[in-house]
């Protein structure tokens, strides 16, 4: 065939032989919705028959017949992107997803579970591998671990963080429902039986209005009248010099050693959602105490009473950690303690740990110098030491 532009309106393209039974003419045109459109052939004959392997012709679903080359992008190129597959798209796919674990939309434009589950397959997450999202917005990441572990019974971790009220209300009950099932519908589950073992723990940090809701001035009268009385500089230089290191020093957010009388109950007045108001909650200070040694925990047991954590740290060193709840009578708690440590078969003297932590005042043996307070290292790691997590 040939272009004629002498054909038609705006030119054709003339036939010069007729096809045979076998074969079918086909025609470099797109087909629209405002109609048929001509171009042109982007190669020769010559070429074409010379390297067939290069094309293939298809019939599409309605009939045609189209003709497709391969091009090779250039190597100096930059690739085009994959990532704009319709799968990937957080209105068709993230909010219908969640929909129907929920049986609503509890969170705006969530990531498409498959454009997560696909990013840690490129990041190459491994069967054993951590996976952290500081961002983790309605949870779409910790879905795709489970996922993933779910496919190939993989021990993936993950460690999700993020602030406001969805993480109560969708990203924790998203990451139960995850375990629970891998088909929802309307809030309920389809196949309970494909659930797997699943735990996870929630760690809240202080945040900056608690650390200054908790703080509790300690000043005189006199002081008070001398400090309003000073010029502007004065006032500044005492509080940016004096004021936080002297006057606050004991409030609950820089460390109350007096309630580590009772370490279960250590409390700190947090901010609630309404502006301004506070409600006093208990703080983990075993929990927190653990992460401030860096420590590997194996096992924790609970006594009246006591509360051991046994463990290692990252540093190197078997380490036991001895919380006790202490009366007023220094003889009776310390006598109390070396009873309990009797009941377990733990001896200070001996070597079977590294490291012995105890709260509050007492008498043991400590041949090898390897008993510590848990107030003194406390205030050391939370203030004094740069290396976190390292305590020696």
């Amino acid at each position: 065939m040939e272009w004629s532009a002498d054909k038609g309106d705006y030119g054709e393209y003339i036939l010069l032989e007729d096809p045979k039974s076998n074969e079918v003419a086909v025609y470099p045109t797109v087909v629209s919705a405002e109609g048929t459109v001509e171009k042109r052939w982007h190669r020769g004959h010559e070429r074409v028959s010379s390297e067939p392997s290069e094309y293939r012709v298809r019939r599409s679903a309605d009939g045609n017949i189209s003709v497709d080359f391969k091009t090779r992008i250039d190597e100096n190129s930059t690739p085009i992107t994959w990532w704009d597959d319709s799968q990937y798209a957080s209105a068709n796919y993230g909010a219908a997803q969640l929909k129907e674990l929920f049986g609503y939309n509890p969170f705006d434009f969530p990531k498409a579970l498959t454009l997560v589950s696909d990013c840690l397959r490129t990041a190459n997450a491994v069967p054993g591998a951590v996976i952290l999202d500081f961002f983790v917005g309605s949870g779409t990441t910790g879905h795709a671990v489970i996922s993933l572990n779910r496919g190939d019974s993989g021990k993936r971790k993950y460690v999700l963080v993020d602030l406001g009220e969805h993480f109560d209300s969708v990203l924790v009950p998203r990451l139960k429902k995850a375990a629970y099932s891998t088909d929802w519908q309307e809030g309920k589950p389809r196949s309970p039986h494909t659930g797997i073992s699943q735990a996870f723990k929630t760690v809240r940090l202080e945040g900056y209005e608690d650390a200054l809701n908790n703080l509790c001035l300690r000043r005189t009268p006199e002081q008070e009248t001398a400090l309003k009385e000073s010029p502007e500089q004065a006032r500044d230089n005492y509080l940016l010099g004096y004021f936080l290191d002297v006057e606050s020093a004991g409030s609950a957010s820089l460390l109350d050693l007096g309630q580590f009388r009772d370490p279960f109950a250590y409390k700190l007045k947090i901010a609630t959602s309404s502006a301004g108001e506070t409600a006093e909650t208990a703080i983990d200070l075993v929990e927190t105490f653990n992460w401030l040694l860096g420590l590997k925990v194996k096992h924790i047991d609970a006594q009246k009473g006591f509360l051991t954590v046994t463990g290692e740290k990252r540093a190197g060193g078997r380490t036991l950690v001895v919380w006790r709840t202490l009366s007023d009578d220094p003889i009776a708690d310390n006598n109390a303690l070396e009873t309990f440590l009797g009941k377990i078969a733990i001896n200070p003297a001996d070597t079977e740990f590294d490291y012995l932590y105890v709260n509050g005042s007492h008498i043991l043996a400590d041949p090898h110098n390897k008993v510590h307070l848990i107030e003194e290292a406390f205030q050391r790691l939370m203030f004094d030491t740069p290396d976190f997590g390292m305590e020696a």
